[in-house]
């Protein structure tokens, strides 16, 4: 997985990754990341909740005809996660830094920890295929 910024979206170059691992790593990574905002998301907000691969999944959605969006989220369990991606083309996801950085900090988080999970997820697959 490659990126690049290309201004108010980041690029990311699938590589050998599927586009479904990564795209739940994003999610996830953002869910890790993000805090609450204001008084009502900090009492629904548990700091202790890791998102499962199968909640990630839920907001994985088939490409908006109009934006080719597959992950449009903005609050989740009272954590300002505000992560907008589309489709480009084959194997070529954008992330919407404008939109992420406008309620957030830096992106460049985000898509390190996906790059980590990405990683780990690969060791643990050829791990079991040698077992």
């Amino acid at each position: 997985m490659q990126t690049r910024d290309e201004g108010k979206l980041v690029h990311i170059q699938l590589e050998d990754e599927e586009e479904q691992a990564v795209l739940r790593s994003l999610i996830k990574s953002s869910y890790a990341l993000a805090k609450p905002q204001g008084e009502l998301n900090q009492l629904i907000a548990d700091p202790c909740h890791d998102m499962r691969d199968s909640e990630a999944d839920d907001f994985i959605m088939a490409p908006r005809i109009y934006d080719d969006c597959v992950i449009d989220i903005s609050v989740v369990n009272g954590r300002e996660c505000k992560t907008r991606v589309y489709r480009l083309g084959p194997r070529l996801l954008a992330v919407d830094k404008a939109r992420y950085e406008r309620f957030r900090t830096d992106l460049n988080s985000v898509l390190d920890r996906t790059k980590l999970m990405i990683a780990e997820s690969s060791r643990k697959r050829q791990a079991a295929a040698v077992a």
